[in-house]
This record gives C-alpha cells, sequence and structure tokens, in this order.
C-alpha cells in the first residue's frame, strides 16, 4: 500500500518477508548498507536492497518498502570520479509520486534498476499479491526464505571481518593474563587451563596485535605475521620450504580475510631485506628458508639423512622431513648436484643414495 507522505510504498509482510508479485523474480542484491531519501529530506538506513523485476524493496527496522518501477519516468545518478572524493555516490529514482534517493556504496544499483526497467518484465505478472496454494506456495516461500538467508549470510561474513579487525585489543589482554600466569600469580593454574584451551598461552605481555593480523595491516605487520609462521614451519622442516607451500600455510592459519600471492611476495621480501628469511631459486620454482641456512649446510645434512637408508624416494624423504613431495624432489636433486647423493631410476622410481666417501 502506499505511504502517506513519501514517494514509496509499504509492503505487506509476511514471515518477516514481503509478499511475492505474480510474476515477480530477484535480479540484485546488496549486503550493504545505504541510506534512502524521500520527500520530506530526512534519510533513513536501508539494508537487505533488492532490485526484482517488479520493484526495489528495503527494510528500514523493521518494515519493508517498495518503489514500483512502473512508476519510474527517470533514473539520475551522481557517482562519478569527483563524486568519489568529495562526498557519497548518490542515485535517485524519480516517479510520479516524487524522488526516491539512495546515498552509500551503490555500486551495481543504478545498472540494476535500469536494466530491469528497460526490460518491463512486471507485463508478464502483475502487481497484485501472488496467490499460491498446495505445493506451488510452499516452493514459492521456501525459495524466498532462502535468498533472504543468503542475504543475512553475506552479512555475517562482513561482521565477522569487522570482528577480526578488533580482535587484537582482546589478545593483548590475554597475552597480559598470561604473563601474570606464568609468574605465579594467584588462581594461575586455572588461567593457564583457560589460556591452553583458547590456544593463545604462547602470547607474551608485548603482543599487541593478533598472532596472525585481521584487516588493514601494513607491510611490515604482514611481514612480522609471514615471518612468525614461516620460522615455525621451517624449523619444522629443516630450514625450507616451497614459496607456494608457505602461501597455503599461511592463508590457512589466517581462516578469514585471506591475502593474495602479491602480499605475500611483497612480505616475504621485506622480511628478506631485513634478513630475517632468504629466498632460493630452483629453476623458476621458488623456496624460503632460514636465513641462517646455507645451501651448504643443507645439502651435507640431506646426505647425512639419505646414508642412513639403503635408498630413499622423494615420497618417504619427504614423510621424513615434513615437506611436499615437490620440495623433497628439488633438495634431492641439488644434493646430487653438489656430488653428494647419486640416484637410480627404475620401475620402483627413482631412488636417491649417498655418494660413499671415498668416491
Amino acid at each position: 500500500r502506499a505511504s502517506a507522505t513519501d514517494a514509496w510504498y509499504l509492503c505487506e509482510v509476511v514471515d518477516q518477508l514481503p509478499v511475492g508479485l505474480q510474476g515477480e523474480d530477484d535480479r540484485f542484491a546488496s549486503t550493504v548498507v545505504l541510506q534512502v531519501k524521500a520527500n520530506d529530506g530526512c534519510y533513513r538506513d536501508c539494508r537487505q536492497l533488492r532490485v526484482t523485476s517488479h520493484r526495489l524493496v528495503w527494510m528500514h527496522s523493521s518494515e519493508w518498502f517498495a518503489v514500483r518501477l512502473d512508476e519510474v519516468t527517470r533514473l539520475t545518478s551522481d557517482s562519478g570520479v569527483l563524486r568519489r572524493f568529495v562526498g557519497e555516490p548518490k542515485f535517485a529514482m524519480h516517479t510520479h509520486r516524487g524522488t526516491v534517493a539512495f546515498k552509500g556504496a551503490i555500486n551495481g544499483l543504478q545498472e540494476a534498476v535500469a536494466e530491469a526497467v528497460s526490460l518491463k518484465l512486471w507485463l508478464t505478472g502483475s502487481f497484485e499479491p501472488r496467490r499460491l496454494g498446495g505445493l506451488s506456495r510452499y516452493l514459492a516461500d521456501q525459495e524466498q526464505r532462502q535468498q533472504h538467508q543468503s542475504v543475512l549470510m553475506n552479512q555475517g561474513l562482513s561482521d565477522l571481518r569487522s570482528l577480526v579487525a578488533n580482535a587484537g585489543q582482546m589478545v593483548a589482554v590475554a597475552g597480559r593474563v598470561a604473563e601474570k600466569a606464568r609468574n605465579g600469580h594467584e588462581d594461575a593454574g586455572e588461567v593457564q587451563k583457560l589460556l591452553n584451551d583458547f590456544g593463545i598461552s604462547g602470547i607474551s605481555a608485548s603482543t599487541t596485535s593478533l598472532p596472525i593480523s585481521g584487516p588493514g595491516r601494513v607491510e611490515a605487520e604482514l611481514s612480522g605475521d609471514v615471518v612468525r609462521v614461516a620460522i615455525t614451519a621451517l624449523e619444522k622442516s629443516g630450514g625450507i620450504l616451497l614459496l607456494h607451500d608457505l602461501y597455503a600455510l599461511f592463508n590457512r592459519a589466517l581462516g578469514t580475510d585471506l591475502v593474495t600471492p602479491d602480499d605475500l611476495m611483497r612480505a616475504v621480501n621485506f622480511a628478506v631485506h631485513h634478513g630475517q628469511l632468504r629466498i632460493r631459486c630452483f629453476g623458476r620454482v621458488k623456496a624460503v628458508q632460514l636465513a641462517s641456512l646455507s645451501e651448504k649446510e643443507l645439502c651435507a645434512a640431506v646426505s647425512r639423512e639419505v646414508a642412513e637408508w639403503n635408498g630413499v624416494t622423494s615420497v618417504r624423504y619427504a614423510a621424513f622431513r615434513g615437506v611436499s613431495p615437490s620440495m623433497a624432489e628439488l633438495i634431492l636433486r641439488d644434493a646430487e648436484q653438489s656430488a653428494l647423493l647419486c640416484r637410480d631410476s627404475g620401475h620402483q622410481g627413482t631412488i636417491f643414495h649417498a655418494v660413499p666417501k671415498a668416491w
């Protein structure tokens, strides 16, 4: 039904969702919060904005509102380059009832409305409420609920990023509590158990950010995160790791807000520049290793380890060293090129042997 003072309509709601219209299909959905202004000149927050074949709908407080697309006479926007620097982008829909203006992150909204207006798909249906019975009504209601839940899930993921961004303060407090527990503070046993349960017992009082930082990380901070993950992994794998394996480990540790390969490469180069890590190339394949580990020391260690077996494959050596089979193959062949190993290729695969010292 029409609102008394605004250029929009107040929607009939069933199960907290606007009642669908005959022949209506969703065409665009936004999970960001925008602001909408109508004839009274006041801006209101609008959420869960959707463009359908018949209308543009959004929720404010607990009510749903809509603009009928068949009443739109003109679309205007103020979202050019200059607007991005001096204010929020704006988009307006003009009808015979008045003008409805939106501002905020309107990316894709104007295009979706313009396309829906030009297609005029409401002509194949009507603006009467959808009247279904039996199984058809159940399926239609189920589909609408699923679409609504999808929008809510996207909003939840956006809120999760905000939670991760502010979690550093919590970890800093946990670090101070951990220091008190380690220094014999009363109830230390219970505190330490709590910290162990949450996997943060190793955080020191000087920690000011998460072990893996959240959104907005700067290059030095990201590099520090990468170094912590890299050194932990390198100490378990004998000091060397393929760069793409480090990328997988680091993003697995992040869980959310994943970094790109370029971000990781910049962070690693930053750590290399400050003497924390080293990059080693095996042809076109790059690996990262501890700054204190030299190629000669690595080859000598590989030779000693292989000498303990009567021949070893790269797969078996990978399991022993805790690296990927690709990394194991590369360091075994590198030791071979240094004349510390030899290999035999047969029906059992490639087997590496230590070269006797008498050779």
